[in-house]
């Protein structure tokens, strides 16, 4: 690949504090720096924080030169020598999503960070999906080498919601060029809750948790790990919203989805970092965004047209949804930013609960801007941040990504299997396995799991348009789950639970959302029962587990019937 010409301004945040970590990046061609004053998308809730807001946040920031940047070649005298920066040890949890895509970039490659691994979440898309998605996206940017860990596939109390309207029915729609993971990048043998728990533990340094999904992982590791507390230095989020929400009118998508955990992770004691929605939304991805993106990769670079392809999705969607004309917001990349260089946020202390109770209110950040509360200063918000400075970041990182990934190399294409949008979405997900259950997929390859909960997921969440052709129900008979080809017989042919215990494991860790199907159970000598309440049907049917001889689930009501 010919090398570019430098760039008119130095790009400096991408030299590594130890050079022989990575082999040297490409030569950007960006364009000369754009104005640091951009006005707010038209749906930024910008007056509850302009009180606050004291001052310009580029005033402040430092030089971008001294982050991450090598001392001089006369100060060092060893590998080991104080002069050498040491890199932040971060641990990146979201639930990928566009723009935690666009995060896991940032934190993959700038020199300042040394990531240490990424656990998944519900939240954009289900668990699967997000995971999916982060394996698949690591192998395109070129980091390969990071591993991915599956964490909580729902929240602690509160029903799973999904963000179909942005993200796709994948969680990370508007490309073709996407590869298939790796199925060494994904690992099985823990809970990411475990997981973190050990490598937090061995680690000589703190770490730095940055979360940028529902907080379901990061609650559940402070609870049922205390000691983990210890090792973390702060927690950095992207969540909340002082102002409006985006997912309810007071509320922001990763809060309201499992409210519990973000009240457990404010009041955890450890210092708790925000970048809110109102801040976000000043990160906008503008058509001169793209332009500098395009110059800053190489003309014929694969890679470069994947960030675009999703760039762009991300937009449309953005513009239906909320309006946004001028482009998307990055939320995520926020948070990871805020990690390399504070000093181009404003930022202010202050308490902040969550409302946690249904209810219109339900997800909504109190933040006491105004300082009125008498308790303890649980948070330190971002108020105000520059977006120039996000921006030379967001660059930089892609401009590392491209120089990197397997998609610009013509020689690594033939092992790059590329993902076909109608063919399963879950491939390498099929490779759990637990001790007495086996699945078969009658899909094109044949794929086997031996994990239930992955197998429901992708039959009960997953459109028909998406399923592979031959496979329509899924069917729980002694341990083994088969797929089963639609019929002019039986045209709906609803999913089928032939066990009932399989059925209230579904129900109850909520893989099966209970409002959206059809359950019969045919018993012995039992009546057609209808029930219209899910905690109710889950108790009916765990007590008459000896009597059932099997269940359908199906769309539409709830119904328990008998034999006839």
């Amino acid at each position: 690949m010919p090398p570019r010409p430098s760039a008119t301004r130095p790009v400096t945040t991408s030299t590594p504090s130890n050079p022989s970590s990575r082999p040297p990046s490409r030569p950007s061609s960006r364009p000369p720096s754009r104005p640091s004053s951009r006005p707010p998308s038209p749906t930024s809730p910008t007056s509850p924080i302009s009180p606050v807001v004291s001052s310009n946040p580029s005033s402040k920031r430092a030089s971008l030169a001294s982050i991450g940047a090598s001392p001089p070649k006369e100060a060092i005298t060893s590998p080991t020598d104080e002069t050498v920066p040491k890199k932040t040890l971060v641990w990146l949890d979201c639930d990928p999503g566009h723009d935690d895509a666009m995060a896991i970039i940032l934190a993959g490659y700038h020199p300042s960070i040394e990531l240490l691994g990424i656990s998944t979440v519900h939240g954009n898309q289900t668990l699967p999906k997000t995971t999916y998605n982060a394996a698949s996206f690591l192998k395109a940017s070129g980091l390969r080498h990071l591993k991915v860990v599956p964490g909580q596939a729902a929240p602690l109390v509160k029903f799973p919601i999904v963000a179909n309207e942005i993200h796709g029915d994948s969680g990370l729609d508007g490309s073709t060029l996407l590869p298939n993971p790796d199925p060494s990048t994904i690992l099985h043998s823990e809970k990411a809750v475990v997981y973190m728990a050990q490598l937090f533990a061995k680690q000589p340094r703190k770490i730095t948790l940055v979360a940028t999904g529902p907080l379901t992982n990061v609650a559940l590791l402070l609870t049922l790990y205390p000691e983990v507390k210890s090792k973390i230095d702060k927690i950095v989020l992207m969540g909340g919203a002082i102002g409006p929400g985006n997912r309810t009118p007071v509320a922001e998508f990763n809060i309201v989805v499992d409210p519990e955990a973000a009240h457990i992770v404010l009041h955890s004691g450890l210092p708790i970092h925000m970048i809110p929605l109102d801040v976000t939304h000043r990160a906008i991805v503008t058509g001169e965004v793209l332009t500098q993106l395009r110059s800053t990769c190489a003309p014929d670079s694969k890679f470069c047209q994947l960030l675009v392809d999703l760039l762009l999705f991300y937009y449309e969607t953005y513009k239906a949804v909320f309006g946004f004309k001028e482009g998307p917001p990055l939320h995520d990349p926020c948070a990871v930013a805020y990690v390399i260089d504070p000093s181009i946020f404003e930022v202010r202390d202050m308490r902040v609960e969550v409302v946690t109770h249904d209810g219109h209110a339900c997800g909504q950040t109190i933040c006491d801007i105004y300082n009125l509360s008498p308790h303890f200063k649980n948070v330190q918000m971002a108020v105000n941040i520059d977006p120039e400075a996000l921006f030379d970041l967001m660059l930089n990182a892609w401009s590392e990504a491209d120089s990197r990934s397997p998609l610009n190399d013509p020689e690594n294409l033939a092992d790059l299997p590329l993902a076909p949008a109608d063919t399963d979405p879950l491939p390498y997900l099929r490779q759990s396995s637990t001790d007495n259950v086996a699945v078969t997929m009658l899909n094109k390859d044949g794929r086997v799991t031996n994990d239930i909960r992955q197998a429901v997921d992708f039959i009960l969440s997953t459109p028909d348009s998406e399923k592979p052709r031959k496979m329509r129900r899924i069917r729980f008979s002694r341990g083994t789950v088969t797929g089963y080809k639609k019929t002019n017989k039986d045209p709906a042919a609803p999913p089928a639970f032939y066990t009932l215990d399989s059925l209230v494991h579904a129900i109850m860790t909520k893989d099966v959302e209970f409002s959206d199907y059809l359950m019969q159970a045919v018993m012995k000598d039992v009546n057609v029962v209808n029930v219209v309440d899910r905690q109710d049907a889950i108790e009916w049917l765990t007590g008459k587990r000896k009597e059932s001889t099997h269940v359908v689930s199906g769309a539409g009501k709830v119904a328990i019937e008998g034999k006839k």
